[in-house]
């Protein structure tokens, strides 16, 4: 079954600050936009071009809002064909930048020397970058009405993933973390190849950054796995969908996706076990680059992304429409 589709899907960018910290943050919005609006040719990135409704006027009515943290050192424009698809299902997307990740903000923005595993402050700064973002959406005049806040999901990939299920009552162990990466288990792990960084931050990512407003989580291929409080995965009562490569090249299914899906109560998994890999949920691109030795844009032989993507944006789009009735 097919989610209903909208006509008109407009984009704009938000920026505002997390008024305890003054950490800048860029939401990029997707939206349901008024169906009159004629669409036209936007590039995201270079490469990139797309048609949208620049700044348009939101539909009208209430629609359910998700959130979006990518993956470490990415930008919300990582995922644009998660963010249109969901934006055409009738749902609001506010698809966040993390500061000192994200390229975004140039190249001032990001702290190559805190991202890795352990000692980075994700732990507790995107969890609560996210909430900070749904404040400012919700509170918005422009777009603030246009979303339903009974009816608020988040979604993230890798680091992201690990935020939103941080949402949705997960409590990360960076102690925990730590020991797993220095432990024979690890050994097949890329995500702790900077496990010897200094511990900046590390003292906030303890306790509880679960927002009560989240009421559905879907995470991609989620990463700190070793460092989620199994008690606290335990208890997580919202709806909880996890996709993940099975054949990791990147993070082991075991220690990460595996094990938030055999911890959290009810969680459905969507396994990729055809040889995706766990830069599979990016948009397509043609770059070289590598992140510890794992090409981000060539995939394995026999996976087309594209097929991929259209495949799981169903998948993602039921789920939301299911959950934030």
């Amino acid at each position: 079954m097919t989610a209903a589709t909208v006509a008109r899907v407009g984009f704009t960018v938000l920026k505002t600050e997390i008024s305890d910290t003054t950490r800048p943050i860029q939401v990029d919005l997707w939206y349901p936009a008024v169906p009159s609006t004629a669409e036209t040719v936007f590039p995201y990135q270079p490469g990139s071009i797309v048609r949208v409704a620049l700044d348009a006027d939101p539909a009208p009515g209430a629609s359910p809002l998700v959130l979006l943290s990518p993956g470490i050192h990415g930008s919300a424009r990582n995922y644009t064909w998660l963010t249109e698809a969901l934006a055409r299902h009738g749902i609001i997307v506010a698809a966040i930048s993390h500061h000192d990740e994200s390229p975004t903000g140039g190249s001032g923005a990001v702290d190559a020397a805190d991202a890795g595993p352990i000692a980075s402050p994700r732990g507790w700064s995107r969890p609560r970058d996210c909430s900070a973002a749904l404040d400012f959406v919700l509170a918005h005049p422009s777009f603030g009405g246009a979303a339903d806040p009974s009816r608020i999901g988040a979604v993230g990939h890798a680091n992201g993933g690990a935020a939103v299920l941080a949402l949705a009552g997960g409590v990360f162990d960076p102690t925990a973390m730590e020991a797993y990466c220095h432990s024979p288990a690890s050994r097949d792990d890329r995500g702790c190849e900077d496990a010897d960084e200094p511990r900046a931050g590390i003292e906030r990512a303890n306790g509880s950054l679960r927002d009560e407003r989240v009421r559905a989580v879907a995470a991609l291929d989620p990463s700190l796995g070793p460092g989620h409080n199994a008690r606290s995965l335990s208890r997580i009562k919202v709806p909880v969908h996890i996709v993940a490569t099975v054949e990791g090249d990147f993070l082991p299914f075991e220690h990460h996706a595996g094990r938030y899906a055999r911890l959290i109560p009810g969680a459905s998994l969507t396994p990729l076990a055809h040889g995706e890999g766990h830069f599979v949920f990016l948009d397509e691109c043609s770059s070289r680059e590598q992140v510890a030795g794992v090409p981000v844009c060539r995939d394995r032989e026999g996976v087309e992304r594209s097929a991929v993507h259209a495949r799981l944006s169903e998948i993602l789009a039921r789920f939301f429409t299911e959950h934030l009735r």
